[in-house]
This record gives C-alpha cells, structure tokens and sequence, in this order.
C-alpha cells in the first residue's frame, strides 16, 4: 500500500480489484494506436485527434448498461460496495496482522501464518501461496494439505509465523 497507514484521511482504493475497475471509465483504441478514454476522472483527454471519449453522462439505458449504475460493459458492483483495499487499510491503522498482510499483496507469498478456524477455535499453521488482484484476495496452503482461497485477511484471525520458531 502505498498511502499512508497512519494518516487519518479517507484510503486510496487500490485501481485494480473488480469494484475499482467496474468504476473507472472503459479505455480503447482508436485505431492510431492511442489509448483513449474519457468519462469523469479521466485525465488524458482526446490526444487532440477530435475523439473525447464518452462523458460519463451517458444512460444506463439500453444493451450492455447495468442496474448498479456506471459504465456499460462493466461487471455490475452494487454502488455501497467498496475497495477492499480501502477496508484493508482501515482494519491495519488498528494494527491488524491480517489486514497489514493483505496491504503487501504478492508481497505476502511465503508468509508463515497461523489462522483462527471458528469451527473448532484453534489456530492451523499455514503459507500464504497466492494473491488475486481482481478480488485482494489471498490463498493458504495448510500444513495438513488443506487449501483455503478468497481469504480476505483483514477479516480473520491471522498471526505471522517466525520461520527459525516455527
């Protein structure tokens, strides 16, 4: 994360999980090999060749629009839906383990760990073997074998391991 932790403004959502990029305006080609977008926020502009892209106004009306509102095309994300990184960040400022994981992305991958299971109120020791962008999530492989993906580690129970203890 490159915002920092112990600031109290509002997190920068991270630009490329699936809320992040159903919210920003589409990019293409214009067939001069310039990427070209438009809609709000969009700081390139035309490239001066005529071509502004959409406004960001249009209606959601008609093929390709969605219910939840933004750009056509886009995966429907409901709108009180949130980075995850944004809630990462929020959880970590309390000096969640989890969550201050979650934060190194790919950076994670090797990670001792030990989790909290509810079912049985025990810690399992694991390795953080995986990171998916499009969801921020992270995979773990258990000691015993097991796999568990789609963890979003600022909302478990989530203890770093000291290799040379473990």
């Amino acid at each position: 994360y490159a915002g920092s932790l112990a600031s109290s403004a509002e997190p920068e959502p991270c630009g490329a999980c699936r809320v992040c990029r159903a919210r920003m305006p589409h990019h293409h080609n214009n067939g001069n090999g310039n990427d070209v977008g438009g809609g709000v926020g969009d700081r390139k502009g035309g490239h001066g060749n005529g071509h502004h892209g959409f406004s960001g106004r249009q209606s959601n009306k008609g093929p390709g629009a969605k219910e939840a509102g933004g750009y056509a095309g886009a995966p429907a994300i409901h709108r009180h839906l949130k980075c995850p990184q944004v809630s990462a960040v929020r959880v970590a400022r309390k000096g969640h383990t989890g969550a201050l994981l979650a934060l190194r992305r790919a950076g994670a991958l090797g990670q001792r760990v030990r989790i909290l299971w509810d079912v049985d109120d025990r810690f399992y020791r694991g390795r953080v073997c995986g990171f998916d962008a499009e969801s921020f999530t992270h995979s773990v492989e258990y000691d015993d074998g097991d796999m568990a993906a789609g963890m979003r580690l600022w909302n478990e129970s989530v203890q770093t391991v000291d290799p040379e203890m473990d």
